[in-house]
């Protein structure tokens, strides 16, 4: 029988102890507005809300010194017209578990570019790794090498159309996301990173059959979950907003559960993801294969396996 040494068992108890306690951690949320500019597009200015753990909840505060790990980035595309602020139930998940979260205020008017904003959120992925080596940025030394593009409808699809621009990216999760053009889809045969696709099955302003599942089947990735939330819809996706909420009042289709319900849906799978492929958390890969089995407020399609994955 082969004994640890002293050293080997310190060690061992020490990683252990440092993630059980970063699992605990729970963060206040600091926030920033940064104007990026991406001088490869002709200077092209992007605004960005930054949103990140600290110690105590404000403006431009410090960040809360990691435990284990730096931080990983999720850049997340907003809706079409719809504000930024919509997704406060997002990063009211994500932040407080460790994970700084931007979200480009590009891709707004009445004819955005999917293209330009999915360029958008590749750049700011790469620009907060930057960040993250600059001895003068709040962020120096904080941030991780990779993280994951996100996105709700609209930016649901760029985040296809720019994780063609990074080499940053670890993993991809889109909300109801969009067909968009040019094709998502299209994009989607071309990657091979891990994806999860949530869908709600009364969503009325991007149907699954027409956008979701055609996203899903088209990428080449060894592991991607399709979660098709029952009964819920487009907009619930996000805090509630006005323009959305009519827009959906006007096909004619009501959700089958409430906002609250698909909220807790969505936090049940998007975190242990986050946390499996950003953390290395085997724990929380293991719980999310281990819900799909069990859970009756979704249906779901998939390829590979958390379990069969080496981490």
């Amino acid at each position: 029988m082969k004994l640890f040494s002293y050293q080997q068992m310190s060690t061992v108890f020490i990683l252990f102890f440092s993630f059980t306690f970063l699992n605990a951690q729970h963060f206040e949320i600091g926030r920033m507005e940064i104007d990026f500019i991406d001088h490869s597009r002709e200077d092209r200015h992007i605004g960005a809300l930054v949103l990140y753990p600290s110690d105590s909840s404000g403006t431009n505060v410090p960040l809360a010194q990691p435990v284990m790990n730096q931080y990983p980035v999720i850049v997340f595309g907003h809706g079409y017209l719809m504000p930024v602020e919509a997704y406060r139930n997002v990063w009211e998940w994500v932040v407080p578990e460790g994970f700084v979260f931007v979200l480009p205020q590009s891709g707004s008017g009445i004819f955005p570019s999917h293209l330009e904003f999915g360029q958008d959120m590749a750049f700011l992925l790469d620009e907060m790794r930057r960040l993250g080596n600059t001895p003068s940025s709040l962020f120096f030394g904080r941030v991780r090498s990779d993280g994951c593009l996100m996105g709700h409808s609209m930016g649901g699809g760029a985040a296809f159309l720019g994780a063609l621009y990074s080499d940053a990216i670890a993993t991809i999760v889109t909300l109801a996301p969009l067909l968009t053009k040019p094709s998502s889809a299209e994009a989607a045969r071309e990657l091979t990173l891990p994806s999860l696709i949530f869908a709600g099955t009364d969503d009325c302003i991007n149907p699954p059959e027409k956008h979701q599942v055609p996203i899903y089947d088209s990428l080449q990735c060894s592991h991607k979950i399709y979660i098709a939330i029952q009964g819920g819809s487009h907009c619930q996706m996000a805090s509630s907003n006005r323009l959305c909420n009519f827009a959906e009042n006007s096909c004619g289709i009501k959700p089958g559960i409430t906002r609250e319900e698909q909220h807790r849906v969505l936090e049940r799978y998007m975190l242990p993801w986050l946390k499996y492929y950003l953390y290395g958390d085997t724990a929380s890969g293991n719980i999310f294969e281990e819900q799909l089995m069990s859970d009756t407020a979704i249906n779901y399609c998939k390829v590979g396996s958390i379990k069969s994955e080496s981490r």
